[in-house]
C-alpha cells in the first residue's frame, strides 16, 4: 500500500524559504540561514559537501528528511520562526516542554532546551526551601504560579521525560507527587486529551511502588513523629494529659486516610489546637526537623543518588543554581496578583524574572607546558555564540601553549574550544588526575573528552616541540585522541602542521563514539590510514575529497571500512600512522577534510556545497 502524500504545514511554509524539511507526513518550507543560526547541528549540516545525484527537490528547494514526529518538530520550528513558546510567561503543556527538550538536545537548539529546563527546574525544586516557597502558594494543587499546565497525566509524563533524558534531579519530586495516587491508578494510568493513556515507565512505576510504604513510614517517624511521641518528650508542659489527647485526636486526621504527599506537609496553625505553648514549640521544632529528614531521604526512597550527587546536574547546567530563587518567587507573586498590569504574562517580565545568571566554572583547564613556536595553525572559530557553560579548553584566549594527557569527563556540560596537543610532552604524574596517573604510559590518551548528555565541539591541533631544540627530526609519537558522548552530538576538527615528508607528519589514532548523537569529523587533508565507521541506525557520509582518496572501501552489515591514501604504506600488525574509529550507533557519521571546511567558511566554494541529500534518517 502506497504511503499517503505529505502535506504542507499551513503556518510554516514560507514562499521565500529555501529549504524543505519533512517530519513524518508533514513538510515545512523555511529559511536555511535562520535555522542554522538557531541550531548548531543544522549549521554544521548545511556546510557539509554532499553529492549532487540522488536528491529530492520540492517546490524548487532541496528536501531533507528528519526522523522526528511532525508534532515535536513543529514545536521547534514554531519557536524559531514564529517566536512561539519561548517568548511567553504563560504555562506550557508538558507535551510542548518534552518537544523543546528533545529537539533542543538533538539539534543543539539552546534557546529551546534552556527554556524547557527552566520550567522543569522551577516546577520540581531541588532544595527544601525552594520546595516550601513553591507549595506555599498552592501551586502543587491549583497550578497557580506554575510554568507548566497541570493535568491528571502531568506528573506521569514529566517523570518519564526526565528519566528518558537523564534529568535525575527532577525525579525525586516528580515521583513524590506521583505517589499521591494509589497503586491501581498508577497501573491503569490517566487518559490524555487525545485519548492516549499516560502510564509510568516500568522503572518509574517500580520506584513508586517501592517508595510508597517508605514515604508513609517517613511521615510517621519524621515529619509527624511529634504526634506519636510520649508526653515526656514535651518539656515544660503543664497539662500533659490534655495536650496528649489533643495530639491523639489530630493523629487520626493526619494518618487516616493515608497520604504520602503529607510526608512533606508544611506546619499549619491547626496543629496547635488543644496544646499548650510549650508543647506547640516542641512540636513545631520536631515537625521542621522531621521534614528535613524526609527531604534528605527522598532520593533514596526512589532508588536515586543522594541530593549532593543530583545537584551536580543543575550546577553543571547553564541555568541559575537556584531556579526557584528570589527572582522566580517574585515572578510567581506577580502572577498571583490580579491588580498587576502584567498579570497575563508579559514576555519581558517573565524573562527578566527568570533570567539565569551564567554559572561561573570552577573546573580549571589542564596545565599547559612548553610554549611552542608553532604559529601557523589558527583554529577556525567554532561558534560565534560561545557560551560560558562549556568546559574551558586548554587554549582560551590567544595562548597557544601545548599540553598532553588532557582528561575531561562530565555529565551535563558541553565541551567546546581549542586544544593544542603535544604527544611528546612529558608531564609529572603529580600534576595529572589520579585516573590518568595510574594508567600505563602506552595506554594514556593524549586527549580524552567525554560529556554524557551534552555535545562536544572542539579543535584538536597537534604540535610537536621535540624537534625545536635539536638539529634532526626524530620518529614522531602518535597522538591518541578519544571524544565521546552518550546523548550529545560530536564535532571534531583535527589539525596539524603540513609537511612534505610523511615521516615528519604527526600521526594520530582517533576514536569517537556517540550513542544518540551525530558524529562529524574533519581530518587533515594529508590523512593517510584506515577508517572504521559503524552506525546501526544512521548513515555514513564521506565528503568528495575523502571519497577521491579511497584506496579501499568495504561494507559489512553496520560497519564501513576504508583506507585513505597510499595503501602500500600500511602494515596491519605494526601500523603507527593515522587511524580513525567512529561509532555512531543511532545517528549519522560524517567525515570530511579541514581544507573543505575552511573553503566553505571562506566562501571559496566547493562542489556540492549545498545540501542535496537526506542527512537524517
Amino acid at each position: 500500500m502506497a504511503e499517503p502524500a505529505p502535506v504542507r504545514s499551513n503556518l510554516l511554509w514560507f514562499s521565500d524559504g529555501n529549504i524543505v524539511l519533512q517530519a513524518g507526513g508533514t513538510q515545512f518550507k523555511v529559511h536555511q540561514s535562520i535555522l542554522a543560526r538557531h541550531s548548531a547541528v543544522f549549521k554544521d549540516m548545511f556546510t557539509v559537501p554532499q553529492p549532487i545525484k540522488g536528491n529530492e527537490v520540492v517546490d524548487g528547494c532541496h528536501l531533507v528528511h528528519v526522523s522526528d514526529s511532525a508534532s515535536e518538530f513543529t514545536v521547534a520550528l514554531e519557536a524559531i520562526f514564529l517566536r512561539k513558546w519561548v517568548s511567553t510567561g504563560e504555562p506550557l503543556p508538558i507535551e510542548v516542554i518534552a518537544a523543546m527538550l528533545r529537539m533542543g538536545s538533538k539539534y543543539e537548539m539552546e534557546a529551546l532546551r534552556v527554556e524547557a529546563l527552566k520550567r522543569l527546574y522551577l516546577e520540581f525544586p531541588s532544595d527544601l526551601a525552594s520546595f516550601d516557597r513553591f507549595i506555599s502558594v498552592d501551586t502543587a494543587h491549583s497550578g497557580r504560579g506554575s510554568m507548566i499546565h497541570r493535568t491528571n497525566w502531568f506528573y506521569l509524563d514529566a517523570a518519564n521525560l526526565c528519566r528518558e533524558l537523564n534529568l535525575l534531579s527532577v525525579l525525586p519530586i516528580a515521583l513524590y507527587w506521583c505517589c499521591r495516587w494509589k497503586a491501581k491508578v498508577l497501573e491503569k494510568g490517566h487518559t490524555r486529551a487525545d485519548m492516549t493513556i499516560a502510564t509510568l515507565f516500568p522503572v518509574n512505576e517500580r520506584a513508586c511502588f517501592r517508595g510508597y510504604p517508605e514515604l508513609l513510614e517517613l511521615k510517621e517517624k519524621g515529619t509527624f513523629s511529634w504526634l506519636l511521641s510520649p508526653p515526656a518528650v514535651f518539656d515544660g508542659c503543664r497539662t500533659p494529659l490534655d495536650c496528649h489527647a489533643a495530639r491523639s485526636k489530630l493523629a487520626i486526621g493526619v494518618f487516616f486516610p493515608t497520604s504520602t504527599t503529607r510526608s512533606l506537609a508544611l506546619w499549619h496553625d491547626k496543629y496547635k489546637a488543644g496544646q499548650c505553648a510549650a508543647c506547640i514549640s516542641v512540636a513545631r521544632r520536631m515537625h521542621h526537623a522531621g521534614r528535613q529528614q524526609v527531604w534528605d531521604a527522598l532520593p533514596g526512597v526512589f532508588d536515586l543518588p543522594a541530593w549532593d550527587e543530583l545537584l551536580k546536574e543543575r550546577a553543571e547546567s547553564d541555568l541559575d543554581l537556584d531556579p526557584f530563587g528570589l527572582k522566580a518567587f517574585k515572578f510567581i507573586a506577580m502572577l498571583l496578583d490580579p491588580e498587576n498590569p502584567n498579570y497575563q504574562g508579559s514576555s519581558k517580565a517573565s524573562e527578566a524574572a527568570l533570567a539565569a545568571e551564567q554559572v561561573q566554572e570552577s573546573q580549571e583547564p589542564p596545565p599547559s607546558y612548553a610554549a611552542t613556536s608553532f604559529a601557523v595553525l589558527s583554529p577556525t572559530p567554532i561558534d560565534a555564540d560561545f557560551n560560558a557553560d562549556a568546559v574551558p579548553s586548554v587554549t582560551e584566549g590567544s595562548s597557544k601553549q601545548a599540553t598532553n594527557y588532557v582528561h575531561v569527563e562530565i555529565n551535563n556540560r558541553k565541551i567546546q574550544g581549542s586544544y593544542y596537543l603535544d604527544p611528546t610532552l612529558e608531564i609529572p604524574s603529580s600534576l595529572l588526575s589520579h585516573k590518568v596517573s595510574k594508567t600505563p604510559e602506552k595506554d594514556k590518551n593524549t586527549c580524552f573528552l567525554y560529556s554524557r548528555n551534552r555535545f562536544v565541539d572542539v579543535d584538536l591541533s597537534l604540535v610537536d616541540s621535540s624537534s625545536n631544540s635539536s638539529g634532526h627530526m626524530e620518529c614522531k609519537k602518535r597522538a591518541k585522541l578519544y571524544v565521546g558522548s552518550r546523548n550529545g552530538n560530536i564535532a571534531v576538527r583535527v589539525r596539524r602542521p603540513q609537511h612534505t615528508s610523511l615521516a615528519e607528519v604527526i600521526p594520530f589514532k582517533f576514536h569517537a563514539a556517540s550513542h544518540n548523537g551525530t558524529v562529524r569529523l574533519y581530518v587533515p587533508n594529508d590523512f593517510t590510514g584506515p577508517l572504521t565507521l559503524t552506525t546501526h541506525n544512521g548513515n555514513i557520509k564521506l565528503s568528495p575529497a575523502i571519497s577521491a582518496r579511497l584506496a579501499s572501501d568495504s561494507h559489512n552489515k553496520d560497519t564501513r571500512r576504508c583506507f585513505i591514501g597510499n595503501v602500500s604504506t600500511y602494515s596491519e600488525h605494526d601500523w603507527n600512522g593515522d587511524d580513525v574509529v567512529v561509532e555512531g550507533h543511532n545517528r549519522t557519521i560524517l567525515v570530511s577534510t579541514i581544507d573543505e571546511l575552511e573553503a566553505i567558511a571562506e566562501g571559496e566554494g566547493v562542489e556540492g556545497k549545498k545540501l542535496l541529500s537526506r542527512i537524517f534518517g
